[in-house]
This record gives C-alpha cells, structure tokens and sequence, in this order.
C-alpha cells in the first residue's frame, strides 16, 4: 500500500491516489455486489472493510492535518460507497 511523498508534504496526492485505488475496487463489484437487494448490508459492509476501507484508510493515523478540499474529497469517496450500501446512490449529496 505504501504511501505518495510530494516535496511539500502535501496529502492532495496521497489521498488522490487511495481514492482512485478505492474507486478501482469498487466500481467493478457496484452493480453485481453493491446495488444486490439479495446481498444483506453487514456483508457488503464488511466486504467495503476488507477491499475499500484498506486502500483508503490505511496508515491513516499519521497523516498531517489535511485540508478541507482534500478532507472532502476523502469523504466523498467514502459516501459514495456507503450509499450504494444502503441503497440510497439517487439521492444527489449537497455541497456545503
């Protein structure tokens, strides 16, 4: 999993790369897993934990302090997962 150094010790890179890591991951599996009424939600959780939250979240805890736009990006990607979970993926997010 590793990390992105940048010369500035920006996270802007960092957290571009996991969300797109993530999103690779996710994007096959939304359809056929995600979206499946049949598939009860504590397994698509813990499916999110084992193949999502890993890419995105990994050594998290040592990050610097990151900004609001990068802090949101994270986010976005985050509940985007979430609501496909949870069915609720036509509910547009509003921006603050």
């Amino acid at each position: 999993l590793g990390g992105n150094l940048t010369e500035k010790a920006v996270m802007r890179h960092e957290v571009q790369y996991r969300a797109a890591s993530t999103n690779s991951a996710f994007t096959p599996l939304r359809k056929n897993v995600f979206r499946n009424p049949a598939i009860p939600t504590p397994s698509k959780m813990a499916l999110a934990s084992s193949l999502m939250w890993i890419r995105l979240f990994f050594n998290s805890a040592i990050w610097a302090a990151l900004a609001g736009g990068v802090f949101r990006s994270l986010e976005h990607t985050y509940l985007k997962i979430i609501r496909h979970i949870t069915h609720m993926h036509q509910i547009p997010l509003h921006k603050t």
